[in-house]
């Protein structure tokens, strides 16, 4: 007597699910990418139709897409991690060590960028942060369509906390922002002395 395929279990394409470890494919995806082709214990996983994620150029490094078409790219430096979560979401690292970019939303966009412990978060659709040229710097924001910018410098801080806001901290070192202005006049003589301890 034949028995049926059990019709609840699905492959590794229908999930659009794909590992990558030192470039070696564990899981084969028609749809999706995961590659961390250079480097000892890189490690990169994608997840979603169209995801992408890249662990590259560097050793130790983390890269994890998780939803449709959204990108991580995490190269060019040691102990680096990048994740995106929702559709269209981007996450990149680049150029340094020990950084971090996080992005979580629909259109969300992180980066950390030519700097060593350079930290970027975004929560929130269509927001972004970039923490840039320098090291030490840290861009955070939660909220929709808000941007901060932290970087040409070292142990900048920017940070917008709410919808439609921007917050720079550059060209300079040991720098606050904080959005919207009223939290920020609160905390920005702590975040700054904070700052200088590090």
């Amino acid at each position: 007597m034949a028995i049926a395929a059990n019709a609840g279990s699905a492959s590794a394409d229908e999930l659009d699910f794909q590992i990558s470890i030192d470039g070696h494919d564990l899981i084969p995806a028609a749809d999706t990418t995961a590659s961390a082709t250079s480097g000892t214990g890189d490690f990169a996983i994608a997840y979603g139709d169209g995801a992408s994620a890249t662990a590259d150029e560097g050793q130790y490094d983390f890269a994890f897409a998780n939803g449709a078409n959204s990108l991580v790219d995490v190269d060019l430096g040691n102990g680096d991690v990048g994740a995106a979560k929702g559709a269209d979401s981007l996450a990149l690292v680049n150029g340094g060590n020990d950084s971090v970019a996080l992005a979580d939303g629909t259109s969300a966009d992180s980066q950390a960028l030519d700097g060593n412990n350079e930290f970027a978060s975004v929560v929130g659709d269509g927001s972004g942060a970039t923490a840039f040229n320098g090291d030490d710097n840290f861009a955070a924001v939660i909220g929709a369509d808000s941007n901060a910018l932290a970087g040409l410098g070292d142990q900048n801080l920017a940070a917008a906390f709410g919808p439609d806001l921007f917050a720079s901290a550059d060209l300079g070192n040991g720098i606050a922002d904080v959005m919207p202005a009223s939290l920020g006049t609160l905390i920005d003589p702590f975040l700054t002395r904070l700052l200088a301890l590090l």
